[in-house]
């Protein structure tokens, strides 16, 4: 059985996580065109984790993927989510297991909604999307913007609150969550 683990990003994991973002970038399928820095990279996972989930997975302690939400062009009520996962681990339901949580946390943050961008020749991760509820809204050239709507949000505050105002237990229930689905995985 292998050790998995799900948690928040930190500030040490860039290298890994910019590895695992160095390979979406020269397929040409991240937003980036040139790998940033690892010091931008660093800045990246700071700015999110302030006030969104930034969450890592990593399996016999290595990080295999990630997933983090953040603000579209500073619009606080326009969130994005991103998902990268190491070709080595795709087809394990790491993807899965982190969009579930990062989407339960943006859920008891209040939001009523996120959004995603997918690379129109990247009919993966639009399926992968869709199977989240998320639907085609808007186009950009060479990518489809997706949007998924929280119909459940009733017991969601008035307001929006910040990552860092979930506690702790709660935090470790979700982690505990996307760690079962990817366990699971490894069982069969």
């Amino acid at each position: 059985m292998k050790n998995v683990s799900v948690r928040f990003a930190v500030k040490s994991d860039r290298e890994c996580l910019l590895q695992i973002y160095a390979v979406y970038v020269k397929k040409g399928i991240a937003r980036d065109r040139v790998v940033p820095s690892a010091f931008e990279f660093e800045d990246r996972i700071q700015r999110t984790a302030n006030g969104f989930p930034f969450v890592v997975c990593q399996i016999d302690g290595q990080i295999v993927g990630y997933a983090y939400v953040s603000v579209h062009e500073d619009n606080a009520d326009n969130i994005w989510t991103t998902i990268y996962i190491s070709d080595l681990y795709h087809r394990n339901k790491i993807g899965k297991a982190l969009y579930t949580c990062i989407l339960d946390f943006i859920k008891l943050q209040g939001y009523e909604r996120i959004h995603a961008i997918a690379m129109a020749s990247n009919e993966g991760s639009i399926r992968f999307h869709e199977s989240f509820g998320f639907k085609q809204v808007g186009e950009y050239p060479n990518a489809i913007i997706m949007e998924k709507k929280f119909e459940d949000c009733t017991d969601a505050p008035n307001k929006t609150i910040s990552i860092q105002e979930i506690d702790s237990e709660t935090s470790a229930k979700l982690f505990a969550n996307a760690q079962k689905i990817i366990e699971d995985t490894f069982r069969v």
